[in-house]
């Protein structure tokens, strides 16, 4: 990650250590990772049911868990460069940040659902 962007993280929220901004900031690098390969990423209304079914064969409880925790991250910070933690990212920030928050929408939601106590 470029310096700048973790100065950036650590400047938001000073209460997280600089392996907390890395950990966040790797963590959203998979969903920009998809962000990145669409076309309209405008239309995205969040995961559909068939792809969040399939997060727990893909990763990790600890895994989903973190990615949850670095959307949420990105939700709360319209403010922080997304653009920057891939080269050649061709979407605006904002249009990142719109993604990423329902991207978060749709998770959380799932997870709460799989986490409810009966």
């Amino acid at each position: 990650m470029a310096a700048a962007s973790l100065q950036q993280a650590v400047s938001i929220n000073p209460t997280l250590s600089k392996r907390n901004v890395m950990s966040l900031t790797n963590y959203l690098r998979i969903p920009l990772s998809m962000a990145e390969r669409m076309a309209d990423i405008e239309s995205f209304d969040g995961l559909p049911p068939e792809n969040l079914a399939v997060l727990p064969r893909d990763y990790s409880e600890q895994e989903i868990q973190s990615i949850t925790d670095a959307l949420k991250f990105a939700a709360e910070h319209p403010e922080f460069d997304f653009a920057a933690l891939l080269p050649d990212m061709p979407h605006s920030n904002a249009q990142l940040h719109a993604f990423l928050v329902k991207m978060h929408k749709s998770i959380q939601g799932w997870h709460d659902t799989r986490t409810a106590t009966p």
